[in-house]
């Protein structure tokens, strides 16, 4: 399936889309670098168990993307970076 990261405000009732790719493309995690800009981390899936990791910075304000990625293909194991994540947020 493709891949949406969207932002909801609750208050406002309102979704705002800010990431949408195919389904090469996976976020394995997001944060807020302050109350306007958030990060994506994320990677295209090139084959099993091989990625190239990227990260976005997107600016709510102004819509502006900038966009960080490694220069060649890695070895992961995501299987094992979600068990560790899930472990830490229980």
């Amino acid at each position: 399936p493709d891949t949406e990261i969207g932002l909801i405000n609750f208050k406002n009732k309102t979704r705002k889309r800010i990431f949408f790719a195919g389904p090469a493309y996976s976020i394995w995690d997001a944060a807020w670098l302050n109350k306007n800009e958030v990060v994506l981390a994320g990677a295209e899936i090139m084959e099993a168990q091989k990625a190239i990791p990227f990260f976005l910075q997107i600016n709510m304000v102004d819509s502006t993307i900038k966009t960080f990625q490694c220069s060649d293909t890695l070895q992961m194991d995501m299987k094992e970076y979600v068990t560790n994540k899930i472990k830490r947020q229980l």
